[in-house]
């Protein structure tokens, strides 16, 4: 897999690595005060007050947009979206920062990072790391972006770090598990709606099925259990 093309194509973004969280984040807060002053798109150029090079804060600024915190307006220029500015400006920063996770967490990597966690309920940083740089074949120089992506989604409380590992929190909205596999099918849109019909046309049918799902169930048996349910409910329950 060719990791720059793939950026550039908007199918996978890494945050740069050089940079900490904060300083990300300043150079951000910077884009959003500039923007809020001069009612125009900001360039890297524009960007004051950081620590950081204008490599960096460029950088900062393209994997930003191409996760959906800002928005391209022309070449190299960029306008934040609405959520950013709420988070920074707003009432209601604990709301904005939901929102900006749950965009990281849409992703390609988010994605995978989602489904992972959600397999396992709790993981060390290192086997998160390792299943994600295995997974999109990154390289071991890629370990310290995984983890500001980590980092990040730790600072605005999609994730929980303890000394047992990370997981998310139990209240976090996070968008539905993708299974990231290749050849991996998992339970669809298809199968989802198709039980949601079932359950309203037979919703005064009650079903007992004997059947244990954890977090470390197997894809294969999570499948089956689907396919169980959905043939019970069709029969009209037990």
């Amino acid at each position: 897999m060719n990791q720059k093309k793939n950026e550039e194509s908007g199918k996978l973004a890494l945050p740069v690595n050089k940079l900490k969280i904060e300083a990300q984040l300043s150079v951000l807060k910077s884009l959003v005060d500039w923007y809020d002053k001069n009612k125009k798109p900001v360039t890297y150029k524009d960007i004051g007050g950081v620590h950081a090079s204008k490599t960096n804060v460029s950088a900062t600024l393209g994997y930003f947009s191409n996760v959906g915190w800002l928005r391209r307006e022309g070449r190299g220029k960029y306008v934040p979206s609405e959520e950013l500015v709420q988070y920074f400006m707003g009432f209601n920063k604990e709301l904005g920062a939901q929102k900006l996770a749950s965009k990281v967490l849409s992703s390609p990597l988010g994605q995978r990072l989602n489904f992972f966690l959600e397999q396992r309920g709790k993981a060390s940083e290192e086997d998160t790391i390792s299943d994600i740089g295995g997974h999109f074949d990154l390289k071991q120089k890629d370990r310290q972006r995984i983890q500001r992506i980590i980092d990040l989604l730790v600072e605005f409380g999609a994730l929980e770090k303890t000394e047992e590992g990370i997981s998310f929190k139990k209240d976090q909205k996070k968008p539905p598990v993708q299974p990231q596999n290749r050849g991996e099918q998992g339970t669809g849109e298809k199968d989802t709606k198709e039980i949601d019909i079932l359950k309203r046309e037979k919703v005064q049918t009650s079903v007992v099925l004997g059947i244990l799902i954890d977090a470390n169930a197997p894809e294969e048996k999570i499948r089956r259990a689907v396919r169980i349910v959905k043939e019970e409910i069709e029969k009209g329950g037990v």
